[in-house]
C-alpha cells in the first residue's frame, strides 16, 4: 500500500509523465517587409469627361496631373470599374482635351469608367506590377447615349 501512495506522490509531482505545452512564439520573417503598394502612390489629379456620342474614342475633357501617369479606360461591371480596356500616357503638360481610341467602337447605353494611374518606374503601362490607381474612389464615369440626345 505504502508502494502505491508513493508511486502515486511521484505522479502527482511530475504531472504523470506529461510533458508541458508551451505555444509557439512569433518570429517575424527576415528580409524585406511588404508593403501594400497602393499606399505608395503619391500622384495628385483630376480629370472630367462627359456623356458623349456613340464611337471610336471616348474624349476626356479636362486633365490635370502632378507628374506623368496614365488615363486608364475601364468597361463597367455591374456599376463598377471593370476591365482595363485602354490605358493612355499623360504628362503635367497635358490640359486636354484628350482622345481615346477605344478597342472597339462604343454603343448607346453603355458605361466607361474612367481613373488616374500614377505612372512607375517600368516603361509601358503596367496595372499589376507598378502603375496603380491614384484613388479608386474618385472614378469618372461616362455614358454613351444617343447622339441625338442633349449631351
Amino acid at each position: 500500500m505504502k508502494y502505491y501512495i508513493l508511486l502515486l506522490a511521484i505522479f502527482f509531482t511530475f504531472g504523470f509523465g506529461c510533458t508541458k505545452t508551451v505555444a509557439p512564439t512569433y518570429t517575424p520573417p527576415e528580409g524585406q517587409v511588404h508593403i501594400d503598394p497602393q499606399e505608395q502612390v503619391t500622384l495628385e489629379g483630376y480629370l472630367s469627361a462627359s456623356n458623349q456620342a456613340a464611337g471610336k474614342t471616348l474624349t476626356i475633357d479636362e486633365v490635370q496631373v502632378s507628374k506623368h501617369a496614365w488615363i486608364a479606360i475601364y468597361a463597367s461591371d455591374k456599376n463598377r470599374p471593370g476591365k482595363i480596356l485602354v490605358a493612355t500616357a499623360v504628362s503635367p503638360a497635358d490640359r486636354g482635351p484628350v482622345a481615346i481610341a477605344l478597342p472597339n467602337s462604343s454603343t448607346v447605353g453603355e458605361m466607361y469608367y474612367i481613373l488616374l494611374h500614377e505612372s512607375g518606374s517600368e516603361p509601358g503601362f503596367n496595372f499589376m506590377e507598378d502603375d496603380f490607381p491614384s484613388d479608386a474612389t474618385k472614378a469618372t464615369s461616362v455614358e454613351i447615349v444617343d447622339k441625338n440626345t442633349q449631351i
